[in-house]
């Protein structure tokens, strides 16, 4: 682990913004929440299995490798915990053809991941703090042949609103976002053809998502606890019985 890499960025007076940690921070909304937090004053701690600049390497399924990332901090207090980490293999899990491996291996990082992440750092964290989990719109509305996915997801969801009114006593607030169709790595075999059928003609953008996590972490939107909130373009708000197509919606510049 580059722990002197990590210390760089987080050391130092405290920012107007505070310290944010944010897991999968390498890469899709993970990478955008880092950037966004960073560019409002925030320090930020990245965790993900690639290290980089201010990210350490660490594994979300192991709970010695978050302690070794949690211990980078010198117990500096934790102001916003987004926890961004997740997979997707993509493949057809559906409950008579999914291995058991994939299955297991969805909820290990889904499910198991964000609970030992929030292990690892909610005793850092102090009232204030926030907390945003990702779900997925799967966890609203189903979706064929995604049955590890779709549960892992709404596992993520229901303990969100679990840990909303454990953590309040300690005036830790957690909502958690449920995107729809992200323009990431995870979901690249979405194409423009599948995109345009989307409500608002287009994918999210990460730093979308982003822009709602960081939001969340603020005091604007403190009174927000136990939310799921879609980041889908209403992409649930649709019915399979309407057809939607592009509008004159575009990307931000």
């Amino acid at each position: 682990m580059d722990q002197d890499a990590a210390r760089v960025t987080t050391a130092g007076p405290r920012s107007t913004g505070g310290l944010a940690v944010v897991t999968g921070a390498a890469s899709g909304i993970g990478a955008a929440t880092m950037r966004l937090f960073r560019a409002r004053g925030w320090d930020v701690l990245g965790i993900d299995r690639q290290a980089g600049e201010g990210i350490v390497s660490g594994d979300i399924t192991d709970a010695d490798s978050l302690a070794a990332a949690a211990a980078t901090l010198d117990e500096r207090q934790v102001d916003a915990l987004v926890l961004a980490a997740g997979i997707w293999d993509q493949a057809d899990d559906r409950y008579s053809v999914v291995s058991l491996e994939t299955w297991e291996r969805t909820w290990s990082v889904n499910v198991t991941g964000t609970m030992l992440s929030l292990r690892a750092f909610a005793p850092l964290m102090g009232p204030g703090g926030s907390v945003v989990t990702i779900a997925s719109m799967a966890a609203i509305s189903g979706m064929p042949r995604r049955d590890a996915y779709t549960a892992s997801k709404g596992a993520v969801e229901a303990l969100s609103r679990a840990w909303a009114v454990d953590l309040i006593r300690d005036g830790i607030r957690v909502n958690c976002l449920a995107p729809g169709v992200v323009a990431t790595p995870m979901v690249e075999r979405v194409g423009d053809r599948d995109a345009e059928r989307l409500p608002l003609g287009r994918a999210a953008t990460p730093e979308e998502v982003a822009g709602v996590a960081v939001a969340l972490a603020g005091p604007e939107l403190g009174y927000l606890n136990g939310t799921t909130i879609p980041v889908d373009g209403g992409l649930t708000a649709t019915s399979g019985l309407v057809p939607v197509g592009p509008r004159r919606a575009r990307a931000p510049r």
